[in-house]
This record gives structure tokens, sequence and C-alpha cells, in this order.
């Protein structure tokens, strides 16, 4: 039997005390809510200073004015529902919800704490206008395993995962405050914390949902993914491989490691005496490019290469400009052995006092390119390769465990081709799209058949 208690303008026992202002469980009560009980607090705040426990209770926050959940006590719940037609609901301590919170109308606000979800958990309903916010900081948070992930979505929290490795435990906290880099730069309203047992060689695709109303002012189109591995002090600029301004996403490929993942355009950088650090590749060169914004008495400028952003060496000097017009001054050196693999650059300025830049990561112009369109795959899937060279290739459909169910030949042009692969009689699922030249390059592409 369901059992429902409504609080507001009512009384109840003498240790409790509820009214227009909410439910308060007083101290040294053991108040337990047990079973399919729900409490639903209309225009009022539930606070437990007693010693039970509201895990059992699926907790509703209703009305038109600001409420909270807080208390001395343990407000672990069964799910949280936030049906706010005006007015947020707050979170007033650190607490945990075992099955869902559930967006039904109005905001949620973090308010600096930690909403924890079980791995069986999830957030429901988010939109625009209904969704979980934290503009003053904390995070909502969900482990769960994560072994060769096929677009999972854990918690619904909007950070996809696909890869070939098995990342182990995961970690995964969802923020709301805006990341500001060393700079004048800006996030938007979102981040993610992502902490996998395994962070090593990961292979992996990360698919960056946000909603319109987290933009803080930066234009869509314009946003790259930015990581930082120092928990928000320093962030690196990791490019978008995909940019879906109407669903509302960023995606990014090639992915060997997480940290603090956000979005934010190519100004969200260092601003100091040398700044504006940007890397392109262009054939099988990279163009490093940065500015001198003021005088900083420096003979010159050393860049610096490294393949995992922590561990660097110098690869050329350039020359300081000496004639007065060093403020603005723009700057540029070619990497011409730059090797096929995701890459990061700064610029260290030579001086008594160096100066180092922000970092700037870019993959260089691939042997091969490809896409899969559409994807999911209902029939017949359309690939379009992009190759340097010509190059005789194979493309293989595998199974998640492996099984080789397509195999096709294909001889390609230099340029861009396009191959047509049948996938009509497999069944429903998720597979592999394996496309390797005859040189060794190789490209992988999870799909979904219809």
């Amino acid at each position: 039997m369901k059992i429902t208690i409504l609080i507001g303008a009512c009384t109840l026992a003498w240790c409790i005390n509820a009214h227009s202002q909410g439910l308060t469980i007083r101290p040294g009560t053991n108040f337990k809510a047990g079973g399919n009980v729900s409490l639903v607090v209309q225009n009022g705040s539930l606070a437990n200073n007693g010693t039970g426990s509201l895990a059992g209770a699926n907790v509703y926050l209703t009305g038109n004015v600001n409420d909270s959940i807080y208390g001395s006590g343990s407000t672990d719940v069964a799910s949280l529902y936030i049906d706010k037609g005006a007015g947020t609901g707050f979170i007033g301590k650190n607490m945990a919800v075992t099955n869902n919170v559930v967006m039904v109308s109005g905001l949620l606000d973090l308010n600096k704490h930690t909403l924890t979800l079980s791995p069986t958990g999830s957030v429901v309903g988010e939109t625009e206008a209904t969704r979980i916010i934290g503009p003053s900081g904390g995070y909502i948070s969900i482990t769960v395993d994560l072994n060769e992930p096929l677009g999972d979505n854990p918690g619904n929290l909007g950070a996809l995962f696909a890869s070939t490795q098995n990342f182990g435990s995961v970690n995964i906290q969802r923020s709301h405050d805006i990341q500001k880099n060393s700079g004048s730069g800006k996030s938007i309203a979102r981040s993610f914390t992502i902490t996998p047992a395994n962070n090593a060689n990961l292979n992996a695709i990360l698919r960056f949902k946000y909603f319109v109303a987290e933009l803080n002012g930066l234009t869509e189109s314009t946003l790259k993914m930015w990581k930082s591995t120092d928990n928000g002090v320093t962030y690196t600029n990791i490019g978008a491989d995909g940019n879906n301004t109407a669903q509302h996403f960023v995606d990014v490929s090639d992915l060997n490691s997480f940290g603090k993942q956000t979005l934010s355009s190519s100004t969200f950088s260092l601003t100091g005496k040398i700044g504006g650090l940007d890397a392109k590749p262009n054939e099988q060169v990279v163009i490093v490019t940065w500015t001198a914004t003021r005088n900083i008495n420096a003979d010159g400028f050393t860049v610096e290469r490294s393949d995992d952003s922590t561990n660097w060496y110098a690869i050329g000097k350039v020359d300081a400009i000496k004639d007065g017009t060093a403020f603005n001054a723009g700057y540029t050196f070619n990497d011409v052995n730059v090797p096929s693999n995701k890459v990061y650059y700064r610029v260290q300025s030579i001086s008594s006092d160096p100066v180092v830049t922000n970092i700037a990561a870019v993959q260089p112009q691939a042997k091969m390119e490809a896409t899969l369109t559409p994807n999911p795959v209902l029939n017949t899937g359309k690939v379009t390769i992009n190759v340097r060279n010509a190059n005789n290739a194979v493309l293989t459909v595998l199974t998640v465990d492996g099984r080789q169910v397509l195999l096709q030949p294909a001889y390609l042009s230099k340029g861009v081709n396009q191959v047509n692969i049948n996938v009509a009689t497999m069944a429903k699922g998720m597979y592999y799209l394996v496309i390797q030249m005859a040189d060794g390059t190789k490209k992988t592409i999870p799909f979904v058949k219809q």
C-alpha cells in the first residue's frame, strides 16, 4: 500500500514540526520512512535533525516558492521529485538518491553540495526549463563499471562513452559552476570530472551534452572541449571532432585518458605576457602561432612539444621582435617533424623570468579520415574516407565480441572516397566498422544497426 504524507499547513505528533514552512524532524526523534512512502513538501522545506532515515521515502518538493532539504540527520532518499511551478529546490547538505531524481518542473540547485546517485540511479526529465543547476558549486555524482562502453550514459548525466577498452569502476561528477582558466576566458555552465580506475590508453570517444541555457554567452558553433588534469586550475584545448548545434553536444575521439572536461571557445586561454597559443595541422606540418601581448624583455621563445601534456621537450626557437613593436606581436613556428598521434604544444619565453603559455593540443592530419552515415544504420551505410595517398583497404564489420560479419575490400584513391556497406541482414545491435589500409593505418567507428 502506498502512503502519502502531504506537508503544508498541518499538525503532526509532538516530535515533528509541520507547518507552512515545511517539515522539521526534531533532534532525538527516530523518524523512519519505509516501504512505499511519499513525503510531499509543498511550499516548504524538509529538515531532518533526527536519528531516523528517509531512505525509504520518495520526497516531492512542490509549490511555487524556494525550499530546500537539509538537517543534521541523514537526508538520503529513495527518489527525489522536483515539481516547482515557480521557485527553486535547494540541496542543503550532501545527500544520496537510490532510484531517480525526477525533474517535473522548475530547478534544483546543488548549492555547493553533493548529490550522489546509486549505480542504477538516473536523472529523469531534464529540459531547458527544468534542470539541475549549481552556479555556486556542488556536483551530482555516479560511480559505475564501464567495460567496452558503447554509447553508455551513466545516470543520464549527459556524458556518453564509447571504447573497446575496459575503464573499470568510473566516478563521474557533473558540475554547473563556470570554469575559468588562468586568463579571462570562461566555460559553459557545465563540466564533467571523470575518474576511471583505468585511465590510460583508452582510445575513447566522449560525447559532452549540454543545454542552451548553460552556454554562458558563448557561441555554440565555436565550442571546443577542454581538459584539466589539475582539477580545473589549468585547461588544455583538446578540440572537437563533432559539434552538433541542433542536438547540443560536442564529440571528441581518440581520448586516451580523462580529467575534468568542459566546453569553451578558443579564447579560453592565458592572457598574460604571452598567450593566444594555437596549433593547426597543414598537410604534414603543424603551424604553431602565439602573441606577445606586451614587451616581456625576452630574447626569444622556445617552442616545446609533448605526447602526453606532462613531459616536454624543445623543438625550436623563435627570436623576439626587438624593434619596439612587441605589443600584440604575432609569432609563427612550423613543426615539420610531427608524428601522426595527437600532440601538445606550449611556448616559453627565453628570459631571466620565463613565462609559459597555455597548452594547445592538435591532432595532425591523419593519413586517413573516415565517417559513417547514417548512424544508426538501417540497411546501407555510406562510408566517406579521405586519404592522403592512394591505397588498398579492407572494411571489416565486427560484433562487440569480435566476430567478423562483413569483409569488403576497397581501393582508395587520393582524396575523398565513398564506399557503401550493406548491413540489412545483420541483427540489431552495436557493431564496429574497422577500416584498415595496406600501410597499416586503421580507423574504428562504432555504430548501431537498427
